[in-house]
C-alpha cells in the first residue's frame, strides 16, 4: 500500500508506480495536474483489481454525511441548484511559513478538484457543461488567479455554482442545495452545522456534529474508510474513473477561463 502525499504534479507518477507494482494506494486530491498517464492507470487498476482511493475528505465529514442522507429522502425531492462558497486567506493556510514558499497554481485547482469530487459524491451525476472565470483581484504575490467562479450543469440537470477565493481573512465554507420540496444548507467552517428546510413542514431542522468533532476529524474518518476498503476490496466511494473525469473538467475550467466560452464535456 502506498500513500501519495506529494505536490500535485508528482501524483500521477507515484500512482502509476504503485499500480505497476500491484499496490493499492491513497492519493491526495487531485489525481494529477495533467491527463498524461490516466489511461494507463485506469487499465492497470482494472487488470489487477487494486483499491485506488482519491482523498477528498469533505463527504466524510459528519455534517456532509447528514446532507447526503437527507438527499436520499424522497420527501425532499430532486436537487435543482447546488451552490458552494469557499474563502480562505492564503497566508493563513500555513501561518508558520511565507505563502510564496509553498503555494503554486495547482493548489487552487486542487480546491476545485475537491469541490467537484464532493459534488459528484453528493449528487451522483457528472458535470456535462461549464463556464468559468478567474482573475487576480488582490495583492497576493502569486502566479495565477486568487479567485475563481464556475457555473455548471450536471447530466441530471442540477444547476451548479462554485465560488472559490484566497482573499477572505474570515474563513467561509458553505453549501446550499435547493431541492424540489425543500432546501439543505451546510456550513463547514468556522463552525460545522447542517440544516434542512422542508416545504411541507415550513420550518428548518438542524443536526449538530458529535461533541468535540473538528474539521480535521474528516481526514481521520476518510482514512478509516480506506483501511476498510483494503479489507473488503470494494471500490472507493469516489471512483478512479470520476477522478480522471475531473481532470478533464479542470482542463475545461482553464479553457473556459481563457476563452470566455462555455465548454461542453463529452460523455
Amino acid at each position: 500500500m502506498l500513500i501519495v502525499s506529494t505536490p500535485t504534479k508528482f501524483h500521477m507518477r507515484y500512482c502509476l508506480e504503485a499500480a505497476r507494482a500491484r499496490k493499492d494506494f491513497f492519493c491526495e486530491i487531485s489525481l494529477s495536474n495533467t491527463l498524461q498517464g490516466a489511461d494507463e492507470l485506469l487499465a492497470l487498476m482494472e487488470k489487477h483489481g487494486l483499491v485506488a482511493a482519491l482523498g477528498i475528505k469533505n463527504p466524510c465529514h459528519a455534517v456532509m454525511r447528514q446532507a447526503k442522507a437527507w438527499l436520499g429522502e424522497e420527501r425532499l425531492g430532486a436537487p435543482l441548484t447546488y451552490q458552494m462558497a469557499f474563502g480562505n486567506y492564503l497566508p493563513n493556510w500555513h501561518p508558520w511559513e511565507p505563502y510564496q514558499d509553498f503555494y503554486d497554481e495547482t493548489q487552487i485547482m486542487g480546491v476545485i478538484a475537491q469541490e467537484l469530487g464532493t459534488l459528484y459524491t453528493l449528487l451522483g451525476s457528472p458535470v456535462r457543461e461549464l463556464y468559468a472565470q478567474s482573475c487576480h483581484s488582490g495583492d497576493l504575490q502569486i502566479e495565477g488567479p486568487d479567485n475563481l467562479q464556475i457555473l455548471a450543469r450536471t447530466a441530471a440537470g442540477t444547476a451548479v455554482t462554485l465560488q472559490i477565493d484566497l482573499l477572505q481573512d474570515h474563513q467561509t465554507y458553505d453549501y446550499r442545495l435547493v431541492c424540489a420540496r425543500g432546501v439543505i444548507e451546510v456550513k463547514l467552517l468556522p463552525e460545522a452545522c447542517p440544516q434542512r428546510y422542508l416545504n411541507a413542514a415550513g420550518q428548518f431542522d438542524e443536526m449538530l456534529p458529535p461533541a468535540g468533532y473538528t474539521f480535521e476529524k474528516a481526514y481521520i474518518d476518510e482514512f478509516g474508510l480506506f483501511l476498510d476498503a483494503l479489507d473488503s476490496r470494494q471500490e472507493w466511494y469516489h471512483s478512479l474513473g470520476n477522478g480522471v473525469q475531473i481532470l478533464h473538467l479542470l482542463d475545461a475550467v482553464k479553457e473556459s477561463s481563457a476563452t470566455g466560452r462555455r465548454v461542453v464535456i463529452s460523455e
